[in-house]
């Protein structure tokens, strides 16, 4: 499967699966997403060169600005996923 074909499957998949329920899905919080670098995190404004181009003013990334906000979100997501899988219960000696 191409990558680019990866979100608009898994929309499907999720959709159709009767087990999954909308809490079940982890929710990143999407502000700034459109200016943070998908690889060092930096956020800035002028990162967002245009519509279409993004720059990272730290690390130099260039990338196409709407695939670097994908890679950005999908990254908040897993952060959010792991966190929600991790035990809350204090471990006993």
């Amino acid at each position: 499967m191409r990558s680019e074909n990866l979100g608009f499957n898994s929309f499907f998949i999720i959709h159709e699966c009767s087990s999954c329920q909308p809490a079940d899905l982890p929710d990143g919080h999407p502000a700034h997403t459109s200016q943070q670098c998908c690889q060092c995190g930096h956020i800035d404004k002028k990162n967002r060169a245009s519509q279409a181009h993004f720059t990272c003013r730290n690390s130099g990334v260039v990338a196409h600005a709407d695939r670097n906000a994908s890679h950005t979100i999908a990254r908040k997501g897993e952060a959010v996923w792991t966190a929600g899988r991790e035990s809350r219960v204090p471990a006993t000696p």
